[in-house]
């Protein structure tokens, strides 16, 4: 991954902004600072089986801040709420936590991989059921 060691802020902010356009599959220039998750922009489905983008959203905040971040948006002094909550975050926790915030931002490859284990994890727990369910069909006939 070659990404330049001190990025700036607007780059950052810019960079957040585009992953939340490929991971919600909207076009960036349709992406406001101002929209709200799940009001402005959407989850594509709801599912036990696979995280949707909210819970990568989730995954990438749980990646990144530090542990006064955490007590911070625990205790709801921070909020994340709009597409602009999630750029802020990972402009000031890249001063604490340069590499995830990269990787997170810039690591499209490692981001492609991820999005295949867990297609691949759903595979596997769909067999699995299903596997079940056909041994216990096959018991109860």
């Amino acid at each position: 991954m070659d990404v330049p060691m001190e990025i700036s802020e607007d780059e950052l902010r810019n960079a957040a902004k585009l992953r939340i356009a490929r991971l919600f599959n909207v076009a960036p220039e349709n992406i406001s600072l101002d929209d709200i998750f799940g009001k402005d922009i959407h989850t594509s489905f709801v599912s036990n089986w696979k995280p949707n983008e909210l819970d990568i959203i989730y995954d990438d905040i749980c990646d990144i801040v530090d542990k006064k971040t955490w007590k911070e948006l625990g205790s709801g002094r921070i909020k994340i709420r709009t597409v602009g909550d999630y750029c802020d975050l990972m402009v000031s926790s890249y001063k604490s936590n340069k590499k995830n915030v990269t990787e997170i931002l810039f690591d499209y490859e490692k981001e492609e991989n991820n999005r295949l284990k867990n297609n691949v994890t759903v595979i596997l727990i769909a067999a699995s059921v299903i596997g079940l369910i056909v041994a216990l069909l096959f018991v109860l006939n």
